[in-house]
């Protein structure tokens, strides 16, 4: 496995969550909040098309803030590689319960169509398509919120930005619309909403609507899907949901219901608020902390088809497994449908007893060819690692038309690293009289520590500019790259481009700063507002050096910021947030069952104990307590998804405010202080 990147951006990676055909997912650190988030790097260096839907995609769920819509917070670009950073959701795909649990009841699946309905409603409302409204799209959190995600292939009809070709059938397609299964440019708010239906179908049956094993054949499949639709739901089904069925799985985009408000118009009533019912709220925590507590389904519905990915005591990280599915499409795999004749899809009297006495066999065979199989994948990959460090694609079939470039940058030995940190290298290629910029080359550490170099770049021959950047030096340089074919005559094939730097000059710094509220963002002042150096007392603040600051102000936790000024840069500005002096909540639940205390209706609050960080309350058993640590102010809590036996505390600075969890005659929770 690739070597774990230590940061990506401004952002400080943790761990590696999965990889796709078109990108690799990350966990990071927002630099401020310190609260976790997911950066998704595009892999597919070289297609425009992919690279413009990859910055699309970022465009539109950027302008789409919701409750129940994955948020995306940056998007950025860092040497040839483009980001996403977006909301790391705590909880499960519904691709995952529904494997799970197969069918859902009734509430439960008219709930989350509702929520569906309600993101699309938002969607719909900026003009935008999803495209790929299926269960492993969806989250269910543990704080009982849905979320919508991955807007990779979602667009504006009739926008001028869409770059989908004409005819293409773009989607998953046993939940495609009949229009977006002939042309993806057709689909419009009415073809999520086909969508939507099929999903729902699956939550209440248990059951694909459709499959097959081509878009073709699944459209062949949708005439006689939908003349019996009616027969195949559960006879429990309230109208409402018949309701949702029948005007949205329609052939004509114009019978069906028009865009996600429609769908919350016609469920008006029939789902609850944006949280789960108090009647569903149980059945809910006990799937997801099922879900939690057992390994990943063997297969599930919109299986990404990326194999496990393991964790470093070698089991499958549940977590990852959701994420990796919610934001990594990929082959799209239908779950198959069970045998009919017995639960489960067994044929009756069960095909693993009938097979019991070669089962031992069967192991024995496996085991062999398995060691087989393993050997004869080594082999392959150490000649594949051998060839790829010997040989480039130029060298193996280009020499005649590309030529090999390698770029270093040499600076003094007595230079500390962190002054290169801002350097910028452009290639262009000089083309019928005007220069074609390629993908800007990536320095890493060369074989010596005062080198930065460029990997070995295969490129048509012919006449480039080089441009160096670093401080308020440009450097450009015009080369000939040769071919393969004649380099090699000379003994050589690759030509190296070296830049020497001399030792930079020191200016002084000038220093700006300023110090917010960090709960409020807003600007704190006045005399009591103080930063001291921690470095050195009285020394100069020049250029190319490294300092250490703590800002301090009654009432709040003073900071302590870290910096490392680059040669050439003549001012420094620091902005530091302040969290106000946090008080604690400690909880005990003294009644006879297990409580789900909310913080302001959820189930994660910013926990100010050490670095500000989101956290879970989780599940406190009867006899147990916790203890929160929060900023000041007043915040409603309540021992459970209801409200209405939840109250407001007032929790100020270095305060202890202590709540008791108890039932009332009815059995139901209460709090006391």
């Amino acid at each position: 496995m690739p070597k774990l990147p230590d940061s990506l951006g401004k952002y400080k990676v943790t761990d590696r969550l999965g990889r796709g055909g078109m990108s690799v997912l990350y966990k990071a650190v927002h630099p401020t909040l310190g609260t976790p988030v997911v950066v998704k790097k595009l892999t597919l260096k070289g297609d425009p098309a992919h690279r413009e839907r990859f910055r699309r995609e970022a465009s539109l769920m950027m302008d789409l803030r919701h409750e129940n819509v994955v948020g995306v917070y940056d998007h950025f670009r860092e040497g040839s590689g483009h980001y996403l950073v977006m909301e790391y959701v705590d909880g499960h795909s519904l691709a995952e319960l529904l494997a799970r649990e197969g069918a859902l009841t009734a509430e439960e699946s008219l709930w989350l169509a509702g929520r569906i309905a309600a993101a699309l409603a938002h969607i719909h409302s900026h003009g935008v398509v999803h495209r790929d409204i299926k269960p492993s799209n969806i989250l269910l959190s543990r704080d009982g919120i849905v979320k919508l995600a991955d807007f990779g292939i979602a667009f504006t009809p009739g926008g001028s930005e869409d770059i989908t070709a004409e005819g293409t059938a773009l989607g998953t397609p046993s939940f495609m619309a009949p229009e977006q299964l002939e042309d993806a440019r057709q689909a419009d708010p009415r073809s999520d909403i086909w969508s939507l239906g099929v999903c729902f179908f699956e939550f209440i049956t248990g059951r694909k609507f459709v499959s097959g094993p081509a878009p073709a054949a699944v459209r062949e499949a949708l005439p006689d899907a939908v003349r019996t639709v009616g027969l195949r739901l559960p006879p429990s089904l309230p109208p409402a949901g018949r309701r949702l069925i029948r005007k949205s799985l329609r052939m004509r985009p114009e019978s069906r219901l028009k865009d996600g408000g429609a769908v919350l118009r016609l469920l008006r009533g029939s789902v609850g608020g944006s949280r789960p019912p108090d009647r569903l709220s149980d059945r809910l925590d006990g799937l997801i902390g099922a879900m939690d507590g057992s390994p990943p389904p063997e297969s599930t519905p919109e299986d990404s088809g990326l194999g496990d990915v393991p964790r470093e005591d070698g089991k499958t990280s549940d977590r990852i497994a959701a994420i990796r599915a919610l934001f990594l499409p990929g082959r799209k795999n239908d779950r198959q449908e069970p045998v009919t004749g017995s639960p489960g899809g067994e044929p009756p009297g069960g095909r693993l007893a009938g097979n019991r006495a070669d089962s031992g066999d069967l192991r024995s065979r496996w085991g062999r060819q398995r060691g087989r199989f393993l050997l004869a994948a080594a082999l392959v990959v150490v000649l594949t690692a051998v060839l790829t460090a010997v040989l480039t694609p130029a060298r193996l079939f280009a020499r005649r038309t590309h030529g090999i470039l390698r770029l270093e940058l040499v600076f003094p030995e007595s230079v500390p690293a962190y002054w290169l940190e801002g350097t910028e290298v452009r290639l262009f290629r000089e083309s019928g009289g005007g220069l074609v910029e390629h993908a800007s080359p990536r320095l890493r550490s060369g074989g010596e520590m005062c080198q930065l170099r460029s990997r070995r770049l295969s490129l048509p021959s012919g006449a480039y500019r080089l441009s160096w950047s670093l401080g308020d030096t440009v450097s450009w340089t015009s080369l000939r790259l040769p071919p393969v074919v004649e380099t090699g005559v000379s003994g050589g094939s690759t030509l190296t481009v070296a830049e020497e730097l001399g030792t930079p000059p020191v200016f002084p710094l000038a220093l700006e700063w300023q110090a917010l509220d960090a709960g409020r963002r807003r600007p704190l002042e006045g005399a009591a507002l103080t930063w001291t150096r921690l470095d050195s007392a009285g020394g100069a603040l020049e250029s190319g050096g490294r300092y250490r600051f703590t800002i301090e102000h009654p009432g709040y936790r003073p900071a302590v910021i870290d910096v490392a000024v680059s040669p050439w840069r003549r001012r420094l500005r620091l902005e530091t947030s302040l969290w106000k002096l946090p008080g604690r909540v400690e909880i005990r639940n003294e009644s006879s069952r297990a409580a789900m205390p909310r913080l302001e209706g959820s189930g994660r609050y910013l926990n100010l104990e050490n670095a500000p960080e989101l956290s879970r309350i989780g599940r406190l058993p009867p006899g147990e307590s916790t203890t929160l640590t929060l900023a000041p102010g007043t915040w409603f809590l309540s021992p459970g998804f209801s409200r209405d036996a939840g109250r407001n505390l007032r929790v100020g600075s270095g305060e202890t405010v202590e709540v008791i969890i108890g039932e009332d005659s009815r059995g139901s929770l209460t709090l006391a202080r």
